[in-house]
């Protein structure tokens, strides 16, 4: 639902309808996931950890080989 562009006051209360969660336990799941305008901001730092850890992993499978 914030991929198709809703806040999270929109999700919250769609999910909240549609689950037996407690109000709280949704609220902290709503939280934590991040917005789209926080994807685009942070997307090149994440790509650079993906690719450093796969670098690590390859490094150490030759190591180990």
């Amino acid at each position: 639902m914030i991929m198709a562009r809703n806040s999270r006051q929109q999700v919250f209360e769609a999910l909240q309808t549609q689950s037996t969660l407690a109000e709280e336990k949704i609220a902290t799941l709503v939280r934590y996931i991040p917005t789209l305008q926080a994807r685009r901001k942070y997307n090149t730092a994440r790509m650079a950890l993906i690719i450093l850890l796969l670098l690590g992993f390859v490094g150490k499978l030759f190591m180990a080989a």
